[in-house]
């Protein structure tokens, strides 16, 4: 049975749909995304932010919070200093992307 008109264009859209979706969620501000979402599970994992910030100094004491803060990755796991390490490049690597634009396309004039 040959599709109508109607039907053809849904079904063409429909996968014309899909196949944006899967771009937007390869592309690769979703996948640095994922990483990070990945490396911060990771961190919760591994440390007790419960107890981080039952120990942690004062906020308005800036100079004991750095030293918290400089001791705490001192004493940590290498692993957790990594996904740390990891987890703040990319954090920057996403805010860099949010702020600087991507290069526009220009089409030649037909």
């Amino acid at each position: 049975m040959p599709l109508t008109n109607e039907q053809l264009k849904k079904k063409i859209m429909h996968r014309i749909y899909t196949v944006y979706v899967i771009r937007k969620l390869l592309s690769v501000k979703a996948l640095r995304l994922y990483g990070l979402i990945l490396l911060a599970g990771i961190g919760l994992a591994k440390v007790s932010v419960k107890n981080v910030l039952a120990n942690m100094p004062d906020m308005a004491d800036v100079s004991a919070l750095g030293t918290f803060y400089w001791t705490a990755i001192q004493n940590t796991e290498f692993a957790v200093k990594i996904a740390i390490l990891y987890a703040f490049g990319v954090l920057l690597w996403l805010i860099r992307d949010i702020f600087v634009r991507a290069p526009q396309t220009r089409y030649a004039a037909s």
